[in-house]
């Protein structure tokens, strides 16, 4: 237990004057609550859209067709507490299939779209889903995952890769036939786990953290609370991916909660300007390659006009590079704000207030979060300010823990506080700032990369004899991933030919940016790979 109670509050000073230091307490009401409200109280409003198409979804809409989908859930045997998977693009049917899984009682399990059929199939096996919900596109890679795997039925949403499997169905037969009054009668409580969202780890595959209700509702009401002064109709630029934490709290919930309209778009620049242009939205949550991305397009300050509309945008996922933040805001006369958070707490634990931003600094603990710098060695000694420690974090978005992996919970989650694995320090006025990681985790344009993973792929391939995988500078990504090998004697092999083996079992953004070939790996006396002396003075172009 640590020492030195109670807390000091330092950042509560720091707070905007129209922000509240407690939200407690907190609603005791399930995330799909928060739809039924506003649904009840603007029915006609435009809750989605997706801009490719120009397709309109009203609050009305989401709420009768996710009841649908709830009652076609039980109908398929999904009962409470059952993780359900969730495999969709950004998307009208994401949102209407998360508060779908929810309404039926289920834990939504969502899964990367970029992930291959390896990494699918271990999601499912340790999420233990009998169903999952896909977009028809990525219909033919999760039947290439699912033998093997729990998964019994697909719903299929829009026209499938390959004709579908006798057991599977399809979305819009399924939700026609089924009449919202078959939603099930469920007393959900913010205690019931929502969401198994598979996250970081010091070392091999993801855990899955369980996020309750609870969690998510707290998260959504802080944040709302953080952006005291937003537009009277807020619009949100949905570029984040709704299946990590982030977007799912910062655009998906609270569009829900607050009655604002999310305009769902791709991630490339001129997709997101067009975007911009015409729906004109006052919140743009993102990552910092998704703002250096639309700085270095070409002719946008020719548009900046277009990009007046933007109030506020909070970056996270990795760190905001000055530069960005300041070149950003003179572009759009908005504000830009870097913030922090993880899945364990899903999904923001801190940010700089509006009126403030402390380059370089995550900002301060949200209402209701408690941060501390404690010791490296036995995580139990409070730390004065400017002295670096490992952040900790307890608070109403904590999680449960993690799912099947009690010794890894207990090692998170210790006397109430959850242990971030992060390197800080927190200055005198309670900002605190992100120095370092315990892990080798590589934080790739926002995506988390374990090098474990791409290691053991990697070494697979018949001609690599040893290994190593690591982080390295890169203007755009933050981290680009680099791998270092030791091709085995008497064999030959490339780049490129490495590259299109990893292409088959990993995701594409875990595919090695740059790879060299190396006569040895440096070690240490316990064999174990020196990764910093090969990032040291390593750079990408």
């Amino acid at each position: 237990m640590m020492t030195r109670e109670p807390l000091p509050y330092p950042w509560l000073y720091a707070y905007d004057k129209d922000t509240h230091h407690t939200l407690a307490p907190y609603p005791k009401k399930p995330v799909h609550a928060l739809l039924t409200r506003t649904a009840e109280a603007y029915p006609d409003c435009v809750a989605l859209i997706e801009a490719e198409s120009g397709t309109q979804t009203t609050f009305a809409e989401w709420e009768e067709q996710s009841d649908r989908l709830a009652g076609a859930l039980a109908q398929c045997g999904v009962q409470p507490g059952e993780p359900v998977g969730l495999y969709a693009f950004n998307s009208r049917a994401f949102a209407i299939a998360f508060f779908g899984i929810l309404k039926a009682g289920g834990i939504v399990s969502a899964i990367n779209p970029l992930y291959a059929p390896r990494e699918i199939a271990e999601q499912l096996s340790d999420a233990g889903a009998r169903l999952v919900i896909a977009q028809g596109a990525l219909y033919g890679t999760l039947r290439a995952a699912q033998p093997g795997t729990p998964v019994e039925q697909i719903i299929v949403v829009g026209d499938p890769t390959e004709p579908l499997a006798e057991s599977d169905f399809d979305w819009a037969t399924l939700l026609a036939r089924t009449p919202p009054e078959a939603r099930p009668a469920l007393a959900l409580s913010a205690d019931d786990v929502a969401i198994l969202q598979y996250t970081g780890g010091t070392t091999g595959l993801p855990k899955g953290a369980l996020g309750t209700h609870g969690n998510l509702v707290a998260n959504t009401l802080q944040f709302d609370a953080w952006i005291h002064d937003a537009a009277e109709h807020e619009i949100i630029l949905g570029v984040l991916p709704l299946f990590h934490v982030y977007g799912m709290v910062l655009t998906l919930i609270r569009a829900a909660y607050q009655g604002a309209t999310l305009v769902l778009t791709g991630r490339r620049p001129a997709e997101m300007l067009e975007a911009i242009s015409q729906y004109r939205p006052t919140f743009f949550p993102g990552v910092p390659m998704i703002y250096r991305l639309l700085l270095d397009h070409p002719g946008v300050e020719a548009r900046a006009a277009e990009l007046g509309s933007i109030r506020t945008c909070i970056s996270g996922a990795a760190p905001l590079p000055p530069e960005v933040q300041q070149r950003f805001e003179a572009l759009t006369g908005g504000r830009l704000r870097e913030g922090y958070g993880l899945s364990e707490a899903p999904t923001a634990t801190h940010c700089n207030p509006l009126s403030e931003n402390r380059l370089g600094s995550i900002g301060l603990p949200l209402p209701d979060i408690e941060a501390a710098i404690v010791d490296l060695e036995t995580g139990e000694r409070l730390l004065p300010p400017d002295t670096l420690g490992e952040l900790v974090v307890r608070g109403p978005t904590v999680m449960r823990g993690y799912h099947h992996q009690p010794e890894a919970t207990a090692q998170a989650l210790r006397g109430g506080w959850l242990y971030t694995g992060d390197i800080a320090r927190m200055d005198a006025q309670g900002y605190f700032y992100i120095v370092d990681r315990k892990a080798d985790l590589i934080n790739c344009a926002g995506f988390k990369v374990y090098p474990s993973e791409v290691e053991r792929v990697l070494r697979e391939h018949p001609a690599v004899a040893d290994v190593a995988v690591a982080g390295v500078p890169d203007p755009y990504r933050g981290e680009a991933i680099k791998a270092w090998v030791v091709v085995k004697s008497g064999m030959t092999l490339n780049a490129e030919e490495l590259r299109l083996w990893a292409r088959d079992q990993l995701a594409r953004y875990k595919v090695p940016h740059e790879i060299a070939f190396v006569e040895a790996l440096p070690r240490s006396a316990v064999q174990k790979v020196l990764r910093r002396v090969l990032r040291a003075g390593e750079s990408v172009d």
